[in-house]
């Protein structure tokens, strides 16, 4: 189950992943196509509009090298590339095109003049002088075309980034559309007039996609003025456009956001233009708290921050899933820890029946060994079978318990004379050759506690404990059992009492600790203690040691706990 769990968070995170560099993918995509589309505007001259541009289209998360195979006015290529481009390749390309020696993946692309994706072709590169620059990548050729009109070919090699192919291939078609469409624009000196009839109808389909998008999509300028909102930010306000339109975001953000959001303003003022994707708890104006995660990029121009745009989306089903997760997480956990109780106590509690078991058998045989009178043998055989049927309850009381929940615990109102009465009898019966006293002193002979059937489980450790490790030749326990009052709850205080060997203080903050007595010097040695811990723990009360002598641990102990009264 732990495997399983583990499998579906490295799941999780792995999809988490792959959305935030599916975003960052559009998100330079979308960078590119608004920076070409800028020098389509500005530029005048065709060669710096494509250096630029190929430019913009070369070393990047996406694009490792770009180029253009340019028409000139006599219908011959020529390659404009962009200003850092030094690869050889150039050089042998354009020697190529000199002696009129067209590659076949080119001349494919040329024929058609259409958009072609050139893979390594082994048919195609087998005869081509060109062949020892081929790659894996894949190669985008696009035809430079607009009003009708071929100007050239735009040359872009995609690196394997796992991104949709398709979809770049999408945007390197439309790009090539903005670059063939600057081009026939310098050409006509009617770039102005045409580009922004194209920018107008560019804002249109941008306002279109922005409205119909589920996310909240809005834009500030750098001093948290909003400039833009889609609807889905208009109704997640619940205002109207031009009444959100000039408000402050810092005024629409929640009072314990607000120190984060200064201080991400105050890097995008420092100049810092990355990209950030946080969270945050939004309040409706209904009163409904929203967890949103922000992806939040810079609006540049002339290379400076002038805004930022942020696209923000619900995660609510995102921290169900999370809070189901740990809530599961910690299921399992209550289900290891009960398995690992329940094997404890079995471990621990037959070895005690064993015990006994063993010393009515020995008994047994030397009674039949020195002809003994015959009813002492019967008594220890009664003794025996005390102790089976004492092992025939443990299996079931351990199989009912497994099968109840954290939460239930099968707690019941439990009446503890009796139960007391038996666990010191039973050990009596194990411990023959050990003399003992056990005093009990109750104030009432009815007492009930809140337990279960661990009960009798608790009371036998507390005491077999305080004779394994008691070296005196008479074994003296005091149990006292009285009733309390704390904080207007009332509580059972039982006092084990013993002298045995006493507990150095060292020992008594970890006495009932389980890892402690797993060592090996320790082996066998405190185990019930632990296992009393965790039933009170189960009771919801508490346990403690003390000296029973106050400043001489060496003279006994005196084990003290309370649980609630039923």
């Amino acid at each position: 189950m732990a495997n399983l769990n583990n499998q579906s968070k490295e799941q999780y995170i792995k999809k988490l992943e792959a959305l935030n560099k599916e975003f960052e993918y559009k998100n330079t995509l979308l960078q590119i196509q608004n920076a070409i589309s800028k020098l389509v505007m500005l530029k005048e001259d065709t060669k710096e509009l494509i250096k630029e541009a190929c430019n913009l289209l070369s070393s990047n998360q996406i694009f490792r090298l770009s180029f253009v195979l340019l028409y000139d006015s006599k219908q011959n290529l020529h390659i404009i590339k962009c200003f850092q481009a030094k690869e050889q390749f150039f050089g042998e390309l354009e020697k190529a095109l000199k002696d009129a020696y067209i590659p076949k993946c080119i001349s494919k692309a040329l024929d058609s003049k259409e958009s072609k994706i050139i893979e390594n072709d082994s048919k195609l590169c087998k005869t081509c002088n060109l062949k020892k620059y081929k790659t894996n990548e894949l190669v985008k050729i696009t035809s430079l075309e607009y009003n009708q009109n071929c100007y050239g070919f735009l040359f872009t090699y995609i690196k394997e980034n796992g991104y949709n192919f398709n979809r770049i291939a999408q945007k390197l078609d439309e790009i090539s559309e903005e670059l063939a469409y600057g081009i026939y624009n310098i050409n006509s000196e009617k770039e102005k007039i045409i580009y922004a009839k194209n920018l107008e109808k560019s804002e249109k389909k941008y306002r279109l996609l922005s409205n119909s998008a589920k996310d909240l999509i809005y834009a500030h300028d750098l001093d948290g003025k909003i400039i833009y909102a889609n609807e889905a930010m208009l109704n997640f306000v619940d205002l109207k456009r031009k009444e959100l339109i000039g408000q402050n975001v810092f005024d629409l953000t929640p009072n314990k956001e607000k120190e984060s959001m200064l201080k991400r303003s105050n890097l995008r003022h420092s100049g810092n233009k990355s990209h950030l994707i946080y969270e945050i708890v939004a309040k409706k104006p209904n009163g409904e708290k929203i967890p949103l995660e922000v992806n939040s990029v810079p609006i540049m121009e002339n290379g400076e921050i002038i805004g930022i745009h942020c696209v923000a989306r619900d995660i609510s089903e995102r921290k169900e899933a999370e809070k189901a997760l740990k809530k599961s997480k910690q299921e399992y956990q209550n289900a290891f820890n009960r398995a690992e109780f329940y094997k404890d106590l079995f471990a621990h509690d037959i070895r005690n029946i064993l015990q006994g078991m063993l010393t009515g058998l020995q008994l047994i045989e030397f009674q039949l060994k020195q002809n003994i009178n015959q009813s002492e043998t019967i008594e220890n055989l009664g003794t025996v079978k005390d102790q089976i049927e004492r092992g025939q309850r443990l299996v079931l009381n351990i199989k009912k318990l497994s099968q109840i929940t954290h939460d239930d615990l099968g707690l019941k109102s439990m009446e503890i004379l009796p139960i007391l009465n038996e666990c010191v009898n039973n050990i009596k019966k194990i411990f023959t050759k050990r003399p003992m006293t056990i005093k009990i002193n109750c104030e009432n002979e009815e007492i009930r506690i809140k337990a279960n059937e661990l009960l009798g489980d608790l009371f036998e450790n507390l005491i077999i404990n305080s004779i394994k490790h008691n070296n005196n030749e008479h074994i003296e326990i005091m149990i006292n059992i009285s009733e309390i009052e704390q904080k207007q709850q009332k509580f059972i205080r039982f006092e084990f009492i013993d002298n045995a060997m006493g507990i150095k203080d060292s020992r008594k903050e970890i006495l009932f600790q389980r890892a402690y007595f797993k060592r090996k010097k320790h082996e066998g040695l405190g185990l019930g203690l632990s296992l009393v811990k965790r039933i009170i723990d189960l009771y919801r009360g508490k346990i403690w040691v003390e000296n029973r002598v106050k400043e001489d641990h060496s003279k006994g102990s005196k084990f003290i706990f309370e649980i609630p009264k039923f």
